[in-house]
């Protein structure tokens, strides 16, 4: 399990600190692809807040995220599955990758054009 904790360390001070929230990532264990893993994930609030709702206050599901990457990437990925899922996570940012490509592309292609002439 990875977990993230977020704390406030007021004008730097590590004793100081306080707790804001924290971030669980597990593997859930179901991927067959060794170089690929499937996680599950909860945020929590803290203080006076945590587990107000009796459990997390979000939850989501990483998958097939390659094991070969940093860890950030995977915390990346984990808070992102948790505050923008569906639509507005993986599948809209892939949409939007795949528009952001195309438009490179025809962007060379009239480039070349007017390279030629």
């Amino acid at each position: 399990m990875v977990v993230v904790r977020i704390e406030l360390w007021p004008k730097g001070d590590a004793e100081k600190s306080r707790l804001l929230g924290v971030c669980k990532i597990s593997n859930d264990a179901s991927s067959r692809d060794i170089a690929l893993g499937n996680y599950d994930v909860a945020l929590s609030h803290a203080g006076r807040y945590i587990n107000r709702k009796g459990g997390p206050w979000k939850t989501g599901k990483v998958t097939s995220h390659r094991r070969s990457l940093s860890p950030y990437h995977l915390v990346y990925s984990a808070i992102k599955a948790c505050l923008w899922p569906g639509k507005k996570g993986e599948k809209h940012l892939a949409e939007e990758l795949q528009k952001a490509v195309w438009k490179r592309c025809d962007n060379l292609k009239n480039t070349l054009k007017n390279e030629e002439h």
